[in-house]
């Protein structure tokens, strides 16, 4: 990208790099990097966790929408045998 500039010297021409070059790139697949690593240790602790599905059925059981009468009631219902039975296959 290239800019003039009015000088007393005849055509002064400034040459600007990007914003966006190797370092901008580098620094983006370092934020995803680390990203990447904590998704994989949180998904490893589920593993590592014995009373996780325990856990996370208390979870479900306490959330406010399992208590409605509404159809968020009726998804949880739906989806809770098939989560459960999947759960108990990690652990």
């Amino acid at each position: 990208m290239e800019r003039r500039v009015r000088s007393a010297a005849p055509k002064v021409t400034i040459r600007r790099l990007p914003a966006s070059g190797n370092t901008a790139l580098a620094a983006s697949a370092l934020i995803q990097a680390a990203l990447g690593i904590e998704f994989l240790l949180s998904g490893l602790n589920k593993f590592a966790d014995p009373n996780f599905v325990r856990n996370f059925t208390a979870f479900v059981d306490a959330s406010p929408g399992t208590k409605s009468p509404d159809k968020i009631a009726s998804l949880f219902e739906a989806l809770r045998p098939a989560a459960r039975e999947r759960l108990r296959a990690c652990a």
